[in-house]
């Protein structure tokens, strides 16, 4: 076991974050893997880690999953849609490795349900203020 060479008399427990709100923000993909399902193991993922790039959260990660190996057609046909909007955004078409698709910026969204923060959209470009849209990446 790792031994910790400091003494945690005086020290405080860190406050938790504040949860990113949902919206629009500029990131990118800093990290991919493949995973089981924990309810099927015959059942796969790919686990995005994003990371934001400005606005006042810049720098914190999110964590997006996409169902790409799956018993239901329906979830692999709604994977298959995301990786291409993803691929698209990044500029990166066709691609047959998730490493392609890292640290080139993009534009997420990002919306709250009742269990947890989820990306939904993955966009090259958003609108300014001006009503223009402007391409990232």
């Amino acid at each position: 076991m790792p031994s910790l060479d400091f003494s945690t008399n005086g020290i405080k427990p860190s406050a938790p974050l504040p949860t990113v709100p949902p919206g629009k923000y500029r990131a990118q993909i800093v990290g991919s893997e493949i995973k089981p399902s924990r309810r099927n193991p015959l059942n796969r993922f790919v686990e995005f880690r994003l990371e934001l790039l400005d606005s006042p959260y810049k720098g914190r990660h999110l964590i997006d999953r996409i169902n790409c190996w799956n018993a239901s057609v329906e979830a692999q046909s709604i994977a298959r849609s995301q990786l291409v909007s993803i691929g698209h955004a990044v500029g990166v078409m066709p691609f047959s490795a998730t490493e392609e698709l890292h640290r080139r910026p993009l534009v997420i969204t990002v919306k709250h349900d009742e269990q947890q923060k989820a990306v939904v959209a993955y966009y090259g470009k958003i609108e300014t203020d001006s009503g223009k849209e402007v391409r990232h990446g």
